[in-house]
C-alpha cells in the first residue's frame, strides 16, 4: 500500500450552540445494563486498553517499565477467562500502549520514555512476534488492523513549534513503510484516538497564548477527524469543533450510525470542564450539532465513546467516579446518566470496545489501595 497524497481541507469554523439542560431531547433512551466491575490484575498496572474481534479479546495495560498484554475469549456473557500476561521490558514507556484485532491478529504498540521511539509486536496463530522497534519517534501511537492487510501506526511528532502526524504502514510481514505526513498543527496534539471499525480517527490541538495575546482567551483547541479514504492511498482531515477554551480526551467511534466524537472542553473561566458529543456523517461531513451531556458542578471529564449500528454508548468521570448516558439512535436522544456500580475507588482511563450485544470496558482504578485493571461488560 502506499499513500499518494494527503490533504487538510479548507475548514469551516462550525460554532457549537448550547443545548438543553440535560443535552437531549425530551424522549427518553433505555439505560444500559452493566455488571459490577472485577479486578483482573493482581500486580497493578495502569493506562488500560481493550480490542475485540469474533469472540477474541485483546488488552494492554503498563508499568512505569513495562507493558503487558492479555488475551480473553468472550460469549454473550463477556470474557469468560483471561490468559496470563506477557510482559515486555519496554526500559520506560512514554504513553499508554495501543491494541487492535482483526481477523485473530493482533497488534500492540507503544512509545518508549528514554528516546520517544516508537515499538510494537505482532499476535498471529503462531503466537506473539518478537518486539520491534520503529525507527520513528513521538510522545503517542495508535494503531489500526486495516482490513485490506497490514497495520496503520500513527504517531504525533513534534515539529516547528507546532505537531505533524504521520502514519507508516507495516505489511503482513512486516515491511515498514515511509512515513507520510497527515496533517500539521499549529499546538500540541492534546489528544489522539482512532475508531477501529471505521476508518477514521480523530484528535484534537491545544495553542496557548501569552496574556497579551488574548485574541481567544489564552487557549484555543481545535478537534479534527481524519478519513481514510481513496481505496486506502488518502487521509484527509477536517475540523469538526474549535473553541477559545482548553480541549482534550477526544475520542472518536464509527458505526453503520456515523461517526461519534466526545471530548472535554473546559468552561470559558477555567473553573469547571463538561463533556460534549457530536455525530458525523461517516464521510467525515455534515455533522449534527454539539450537545453537552453533563451539567452540574464539575469537572466531567470525557473517557470513551462506543458505537455499533444505531448504539451509541459514552463514558465519563467525575471526581473518580464513573458514569455512562447510552443512546439507542445515534445520538439523537440519550437515557438519564447513571453510575457505573460497584466499589472500585477511584478511577481514570477508561476504554471500551462495542459488539453486536454490548461493551467491553477495562479502566484503571485503585479500589484496594493499589494501582489495578478492571473490568465489566454492559449490555446494549
Amino acid at each position: 500500500m502506499r499513500i499518494t497524497r494527503y490533504r487538510l481541507p479548507t475548514v469551516l469554523v462550525l460554532v457549537a450552540l448550547v443545548a438543553c439542560v440535560l443535552g437531549t431531547s425530551a424522549r427518553a433512551a433505555p439505560a444500559s445494563r452493566m455488571q459490577a466491575p472485577t479486578p483482573i490484575t493482581t500486580e497493578g498496572g495502569v493506562a488500560p486498553t481493550v480490542a475485540v474481534d469474533d469472540g477474541m479479546a485483546l488488552l494492554a495495560y503498563e508499568t512505569q517499565e513495562s507493558v503487558y498484554a492479555l488475551l480473553g475469549s468472550y460469549s454473550q456473557m463477556g470474557p469468560t477467562e483471561w490468559s496470563l500476561a506477557t510482559r515486555w521490558i519496554g526500559g520506560g514507556v512514554e504513553s499508554p500502549p495501543a491494541v487492535d484485532l482483526r481477523d485473530q491478529k493482533g497488534v500492540v504498540a507503544w512509545t518508549k520514555a528514554s528516546d520517544g521511539s516508537v515499538w510494537w509486536r505482532q499476535l498471529d496463530s503462531s503466537g506473539w512476534k518478537g518486539a520491534e522497534r520503529l525507527d520513528f519517534f513521538g510522545y503517542r501511537v495508535i494503531v489500526w488492523r486495516d482490513p485490506g492487510g497490514g497495520t496503520w501506526l500513527i504517531v504525533p511528532m513534534e515539529h516547528q513549534g507546532g505537531a505533524v502526524l504521520v502514519g507508516i504502514h507495516v505489511d503482513e510481514d512486516g515491511s515498514v513503510g515511509p512515513a507520510w505526513p497527515l496533517a500539521a498543527v499549529n499546538g500540541e496534539v492534546s489528544s489522539l484516538d482512532l475508531a477501529h471499525q471505521g476508518q477514521a480517527f480523530g484528535f484534537s490541538s491545544l495553542k496557548l497564548f501569552a496574556p497579551q495575546d488574548r485574541g481567544w482567551g489564552t487557549a484555543r483547541s481545535t478537534v479534527y477527524v481524519c478519513l481514510l479514504e481513496h481505496g486506502g492511498e488518502t487521509w484527509a482531515c477536517s475540523v469538526v469543533y474549535r473553541r477559545g477554551v482548553e480541549i482534550s480526551n477526544v475520542r472518536v467511534a464509527a458505526s453503520a450510525g456515523g461517526l461519534h466524537l466526545v471530548w472535554t472542553a473546559a468552561t470559558r473561566d477555567d473553573s469547571s470542564s463538561h463533556v460534549w458529543y457530536r455525530r458525523c456523517e461517516l464521510e467525515g461531513t455534515p455533522c449534527d450539532r454539539p450537545v453537552k451531556l453533563t451539567w452540574g458542578p464539575g469537572p466531567w471529564v470525557a473517557q470513551d465513546v462506543a458505537s455499533y449500528e444505531s448504539h451509541v454508548f459514552v463514558g465519563y468521570s467525575r471526581d473518580g467516579e464513573l458514569f455512562g448516558r447510552y443512546s439507542p439512535d445515534a445520538g439523537s436522544n440519550w437515557a438519564n446518566p447513571f453510575a457505573v456500580p460497584g466499589d472500585y475507588g477511584t478511577a481514570d482511563h477508561w476504554r471500551m470496545a462495542a459488539t453486536d450485544i454490548g461493551v467491553h470496558n477495562v479502566f484503571h482504578a485503585d479500589g484496594t489501595g493499589e494501582n489495578q485493571i478492571y473490568y465489566t461488560f454492559g449490555w446494549w
